[in-house]
This record gives structure tokens, sequence and C-alpha cells, in this order.
């Protein structure tokens, strides 16, 4: 019987927070002895309350407190505290097919991989929610991302939350602590660094909640970016192109803004690079859903916000 240990961080997850452990106590355990480890980071809208009612009536979940409120400290803790050969992480933003880590322990036996993981699917229910789900579609919007492809069966760069052997793990080192967000891609580096192979199956499913309004998209967005950048400097790896475009459009118009105020030519040419920009959304999309329309100009100018100060930050490590 395989051992799996499931590592959860998580803080003020209150409108999710039932839905994850529903999904969590549905796991089909045929042939599998699984623990759960979850660490809170301080959570004060109700969610630690429900974890501890949900371990009081589950003896295989544990609650630990992450007082440091970053995922990776939280993680790394739920990881030493945990007993399985095998680890799956899972996200309380993140609702699980019942035979998820069934699937997940199918993969890694028969590909042999290092790391596995589902694509990701959107369970969408607000306006914005729904916008994000169809922006996904597009490469415009994704960048060109595998993660959001429901049909690819091989071998990826990164998947979303991830499972892997221990050894695997522990060998890799765990999560840097020092990387707020990004973890995931930040470790499916190192992985890969070492000759690992990283696998998605769509037989792995996970139902993802999309952030519910403009502004957290934004900060979302933001973050993305300037993880990307820090990640990208530790391993001292060189920036795609798809990461630099959206910090290389604002930059330029960031430059050209107060010269327009003065100059008829910048002013001539931030308006046809902002025509162009619409044309290529217009053309993508072509259906006129404000929402829909709104995402790509917040996700883009937030991400390259993120990566622009990421770039101009100078770095520190503790």
């Amino acid at each position: 019987m395989e051992s799996v240990s499931v590592i959860v961080c998580c803080r003020n997850e209150i409108a999710m927070i039932d839905r994850f452990l529903q999904s969590l106590a549905a796991q089909t355990a045929s042939g599998l002895s699984i623990e759960a480890v979850i660490a809170d980071g301080c959570s004060s809208d109700g969610t630690r309350q429900r974890l501890n009612e949900f371990a009081a009536q589950h003896s295989w979940v544990r609650v630990i407190d992450n007082g440091q409120r970053i995922a990776s400290t939280g993680l790394n803790a739920a990881l030493r505290l945990s007993k399985g050969m095998i680890i799956a992480r899972m996200d309380a933003h993140t609702e699980y097919a019942p035979d998820y880590l069934r699937e997940c322990v199918r993969t890694l036996q028969e590909t042999g991989a290092s790391a596995v993981g589902g694509p990701v699917r959107i369970r969408a229910e607000s306006t914005w929610q729904k916008a994000f789900a169809n922006a996904v579609q597009f490469r415009l919007f994704n960048g060109g991302s595998t993660v959001y492809d429901t049909r690819l069966e091989g071998s990826v760069d990164s998947v979303p939350y991830g499972c892997w052997l221990r050894e695997v793990l522990e060998d890799a080192g765990g999560f840097d602590q020092y990387m707020v967000r990004n973890q995931d891609d930040e470790l499916s580096f190192r992985i890969k660094q070492a000759g690992g192979l990283i696998w998605q199956s769509p037989r792995i499913c996970s139902f993802y909640s999309p952030r519910r309004s403009p502004i957290a998209f934004a900060k979302q967005f933001f973050g993305y970016g300037f993880w990307k950048v820090r990640t990208m400097r530790k391993h001292r790896t060189v920036v795609s192109a798809r990461h630099l475009a959206p910090v290389g459009a604002l930059s330029l118009a960031a430059a050209l803004f107060p010269f327009g105020l003065f100059s008829r030519s910048a002013r001539r040419l931030l308006a046809a690079m902002t025509a162009m920009y619409c044309a290529a959304i217009l053309a993508t999309v072509r259906r006129l859903q404000p929402a829909l329309l709104a995402l790509f100009p917040i996700a883009h100018a937030s991400y390259g916000a993120g990566t622009l100060m990421a770039i101009l930050q100078a770095e520190s490590r503790p």
C-alpha cells in the first residue's frame, strides 16, 4: 500500500475552505494510505476554526501553525512533519476530483517522472471568473503556457501543485523559503536541472476558483511578474520573449508618455501602439464582453509592472 502525504498551506480561505475540505475527504483511498498536514498562516476569517473542526473529525488530518505566513515556509513545515513516501501538494483555493491522488500515484508509477500534476481547469461562477476562464484559452493571454491545456499528456517545465516521491522533493531541498510566490516553478526548475522529468496528465483533475475582482487579478499578476524575475535571477537564466513582452511594452509607453505631453509625434506613436494592442485583443477574442476584454490589459500591465519592479529592485536574500 502506497503512503501519500498531502501538504497544504492556506490563509484566510473561508470562501473556499469547505469545498476544498470536502474534496480532500472524498479522495478514493483504494490502495493508498493517506494523511494530510495543513499549515495555516494565522487566518483571521474563520478558516482556522473550520480546519480544526475538520481535523477533529478526521484522525488522518493535522493542522499546524505557519507563523511566517509564506506558502513555502508552511509547505516545508508540513513536509517535515509528514511521513508518506509520496508527497502531494494541494491548494485550498482548489477542488479535487475524487481520484486525484490515485491518478497522481498512478502517473508517477507509469512514467517514472520526478514530479507529476494535471492541467488547471477553471471553476467559474462570477463574471470575472468566467472572463478569466475564457481568457486563458488564448495564447495572447496565457503566453503559451501549458498549464491550461487539458489535453496535453507529456513532459512540461512545471505543473500546478505537484506530486513527488519524497526522496525527490527532499533531494531538491524542498521549497525555497525566499520565494513568496512562484515556489512551484522555482522547485520545478531545480528538479529539471538535476535531470528530473516533470509530467502533466489530463487524468489528474482539479478545479481552480479564480479571483473575483479586477483588483485581485492585478495583484495576482503583479506577483507573477515580480517573482518570475526573482526566480530567473536566482538561477541566472535568460528571460524568454513571452516574459519580456509585457514589461517591454509598458516601459516604452511609460518612456513616451512625458514626451507625449509636448510632442505630437510621441502622442501619435502612443496612439498607434494602443490601437495595435486593442486590435490584437479584438482579433483574438472576437467577442465584445467587457470583463473579458478588460482582463487582457489588466494582466499584461500588472505582470509588466511586477517584472519591471523586480528588475529595478536590488536583490536581497535573507
